[in-house]
């Protein structure tokens, strides 16, 4: 098998939908959803250059800088994630 890995230059979170259980009632939680999120929460670009401090939060209207992320899609897996607020 061999091994290879996989670029990219930006991601972007295209869906995202929290929600609230009451009484066995799900509903979607005001003023978190995807339209609510500003385009440095949402959207974001790769680059190993890039200064982050706690004094200078990101602009909301630009794109959040992380650092390169690489993967290795020579296998196959699954990712799950439950998030739960007590």
């Amino acid at each position: 098998m061999q091994s290879e890995s996989t670029f990219s230059k930006s991601a972007e979170i295209v869906s995202y939908s929290p929600t609230a259980v009451t009484d066995g009632q799900s509903q979607l939680v005001p003023g978190q959803q995807l339209a609510d999120l500003t385009v440095s929460e949402k959207k974001f670009v790769f680059t190993d250059n890039f200064n982050q401090s706690i004094d200078s939060p990101p602009v909301d209207n630009e794109l959040s800088k992380i650092p390169t992320q690489f993967i290795n899609t020579s296998g196959a897996g699954i990712n799950v994630g439950i998030h739960s607020a007590l």
